[in-house]
């Protein structure tokens, strides 16, 4: 599946590929790191709250 998401921040428009069992896990009510745990926790990142990349090195004072 692929997500298209907004960042929050500076309105970047972007695309992340999720698999389709993980989102369904996701949205039924599992934890996305439980659904998901060999993505990099700033994708999953950008999966929940929508923050880009580089707004998340900003956000929470990170290099990613």
């Amino acid at each position: 599946m692929v997500l298209t998401k907004i960042c929050p921040f500076c309105d970047k428009h972007y695309q992340v590929h999720v698999p389709d069992e993980v989102f369904i896990e996701w949205q039924n009510g599992k934890c996305i790191q439980d659904a998901w745990p060999d993505a990099k926790p700033e994708t999953r990142e950008m999966v929940i709250s929508g923050i880009c990349l580089d707004c998340q090195g900003e956000v929470f004072n990170d290099e990613l």
